[in-house]
């Protein structure tokens, strides 16, 4: 049997990586990089299309840098790294785990799925598992 991470974990890793991205758009920010009107309408895409691009990279790899800290990992059902595609089904479809209650759908699945998957990871193929 797996070694599934605990649903605190995997709500600290999120935590860690959500302000590690909006650090990098905010220092994006602080360098002037969106002072220019035409660079201000990128503005919005970016807050939107920053953490999904930092999610799905790092976690293709197999670890986020909030799951590294945590000591959790993203695999395919096999056990190996994730690969970009499905990283990136399982971080688009977040939005469907955090709606319309702030993850409820996503605690209630945790808890009644066999492998403590939430939406994204069940459509994606992948698991989230202690190291």
């Amino acid at each position: 049997m797996a070694d599934y991470s605990s649903i605190w974990r995997r709500a600290l890793a999120i935590i860690v990586d959500t302000l590690i991205a909006f650090l990098i758009i905010y220092g994006l920010m602080f360098f002037n990089f969106f002072s220019d009107v035409t660079l201000s309408a990128i503005y919005g895409v970016v807050v939107y299309a920053l953490p999904l691009v930092y999610m799905t990279l790092t976690e293709a790899r197999g670890q986020s840098l909030g799951k590294l800290i945590l000591g959790i990992k993203v695999t395919n059902l096999e056990g190996e790294k994730p690969g970009i595609w499905k990283a990136f089904v399982r971080n688009i479809v977040r939005i469907v785990d955090y709606l319309p209650l702030f993850y409820l759908l996503a605690i209630i699945l945790y808890f009644t799925t066999k492998r403590k998957q939430r939406v994204g990871d069940l459509l994606a193929g992948t698991i989230v598992l202690a190291k």
